[in-house]
């Protein structure tokens, strides 16, 4: 981890305190079936897989507090489908700011599954826009920015 700076290593260990208080007080953690799509891109074959069950816990986990059906549970491309593709491509051209296009299916999936905050470790995109991406209703933070906000509260929140 340290090849990538102290940054990247507070938001690893911001990242696990904020499972470990959210999963203590049930709150519904999402990840987004792109996530897990761009972890399959991972060259390294045991980081690809460690990474890839760690998301999927995470789905699995969502899908506890979500409309999901059984198997869709089971599926990692399964979607709420809240959006019509035609919202989704509307939403996709009012997000054209962010270069990517994955990165603006990744913002597109948290604003249809409700979602207030966005955290990111990408340091290089959409983190980048976070300004942009506020007025839509979605906060994008670094995990160790996330657990300041709440850590104050965190007694009170379970």
């Amino acid at each position: 981890m340290s090849a990538r700076g102290p940054r990247f290593k507070d938001d690893i260990f911001a990242l696990a305190d904020f499972m470990s208080l959210g999963r203590r007080c049930g709150w519904p953690i999402a990840v987004s079936p792109g996530t897990i799509g761009e972890l399959g891109a991972i060259q390294r074959p045991d980081k690809r897989n460690r990474l890839t069950n760690w998301a999927n816990g995470l789905l699995q986990y969502f899908s506890q507090f979500s409309e999901l059906s059984v198997a869709d549970r089971d599926s990692c491309t399964s979607e709420l489908e809240r959006f019509t593709a035609g919202q989704r491509c509307w939403l996709s051209e009012l997000l054209e700011f962010l270069p990517q296009e994955s990165d603006r299916q990744l913002v597109i999936d948290a604003l249809e599954r409700g979602c207030d905050v966005f955290l990111t470790m990408d340091y290089k995109t959409i983190w980048c826009y976070r300004d942009d991406l506020n007025r839509f209703g979605l906060q994008v933070m670094r995990p160790v920015e996330l657990l300041e906000h709440i850590k104050p509260w965190a007694g009170l929140l379970c």
